[in-house]
């Protein structure tokens, strides 16, 4: 799989409310949240995103790129 995009509004979600995360660069967020990807569970789709579970982190995709992080 290919590393995933990162919208400037999920970086700064995962940033912001994934502890430990604060000072990753736009590479390093990029590559762990590809791999969240890779190892949560695909639980859905919403307005055309699809939705992954890992934790209680929601991973909203859509064309190979994070658009958001709850």
């Amino acid at each position: 799989m290919k590393i995933l995009k990162v919208s400037t509004f999920a970086l700064q979600s995962y940033k912001q409310f994934v502890k430990g995360n604060l000072r990753l660069s736009i590479s390093e967020v990029e590559k762990k949240l590809t791999r969240n990807v890779l190892l949560a569970k695909r639980v859905g789709e919403f307005d055309n995103h699809i939705v992954y579970a890992y934790g209680r982190l929601r991973i909203f995709v859509k064309d190979n790129s994070v658009i958001t992080c709850i």
